[in-house]
């Protein structure tokens, strides 16, 4: 015979549900797990362009086009959405080591050796300095507003250059080595932390300063997406990894780098790498979630039974209801 357990119905009374009705739940279970689809986990790496030596940073625009900060050439060069070619755009530089792009097309540049951040005019034109008092700058970072934001590594600091003034503003405390910078959609700031080799983040809402991810081994690059996932160059371990926002979970989703350096994501979540060991820029395609696998025969069977027996405990159920 079947067990019974009695369940509480919050008002004094209860009803027993047979064990068959747990075992229907338990195979209705199984409806669910098929009606899923599996996660995405294969992957295409192009290198995109070529002429590079040492890219430590790279950005992509809506349009497609990425943007690499050229160390050793000591300039800063776009590859072109359309057809893959190589164009210097900025040039001067010394050991140029992070890059970012605004929505109408300006580039910023974290102009190391020099100890200043720069622009280059969407239109072409003058590179122009922003700000000052940096001691070995090596990741920026742009928002919608045009604030910009500047790892300040000797320094020790993450700085914000407002947009409206040129105010510099500092974000946080407590960075050794602060390597890299994003910034999402509501202002919330990503730090890669060199020395700490960890993920930190500065809240918009109140500057407090949180450790998102650890366990890398010296994380040089950092980028975030529209959904809020993060993404690590982590360069000693040769791979790049994704923290996921939903709950903090680090994965590794493409390996086999030389000392990656940079990272960005576009709006398709397609996700570009400074391969700096392999003088070389990467882009990680994605393939789509793959359908849910149809039921075997068997599988149907069971699938069937767990209905029956939903139905049969539903049933029971309901006359015990009547009589008390």
């Amino acid at each position: 015979m079947h067990g019974f357990h009695s369940i509480g119905t919050g008002s004094g009374m209860g009803f027993r549900v047979g064990t068959g009705a747990i075992a229907a739940a338990v195979l209705l279970a199984l409806v669910a797990a098929f009606a899923l689809t599996t996660p995405a986990t294969a992957q295409t790496i192009t290198t995109l362009g070529s002429g590079f030596r040492a890219p430590l940073g790279v950005a992509v625009d809506s349009a497609g086009n990425v943007y690499v900060a050229d160390e050793v050439n000591n300039d800063v060069k776009r590859i072109a959405a359309v057809d893959g070619a190589v164009t210097t755009i900025g040039s001067g530089f010394r050991n140029p080591s992070g890059v970012a792009v605004d929505s109408a097309g300006n580039v910023y540049v974290a102009d190391a050796l020099n100890n200043a951040v720069r622009q280059i005019p969407a239109g072409g034109g003058a590179v122009t300095t922003l700000g000052s008092g940096f001691d070995r700058p090596f990741g920026v970072a742009v928002d919608s507003a045009g604030n910009v934001y500047v790892a300040d590594l000797n320094n020790r600091a993450v700085k914000r250059i407002a947009a409206v003034d040129g105010a510099i503003t500092t974000l946080g405390s407590g960075f050794n080595a602060p390597r890299a910078v994003a910034v999402d959609s509501a202002g919330n700031v990503y730090v890669a932390e060199l020395n700490y080799s960890e993920v930190m983040r500065i809240a918009a809402v109140d500057g407090a300063v949180t450790t998102l991810a650890s366990g890398f081994d010296r994380p040089r690059g950092v980028a975030v997406d529209s959904a809020g996932n993060v993404y690590v160059a982590d360069s000693n371990n040769n791979a790049v990894k994704r923290i996921a926002a939903v709950d903090g979970a680090v994965t590794t989703i493409g390996s086999g780098f030389n000392s990656p350096r940079a990272v960005a994501v576009d709006s398709a979540g397609n996700v570009y790498v400074g391969d700096t060991g392999n003088s070389a820029v990467k882009k990680l395609t994605f393939a789509p979630p793959a359908p849910a696998p149809i039921p075997t025969l068997s599988e149907w069977a069971m699938i069937l039974m767990g209905l029956m027996l939903a139905g049969g405990a539903a049933l029971y159920i309901q006359r015990r209801q009547m009589i008390a």
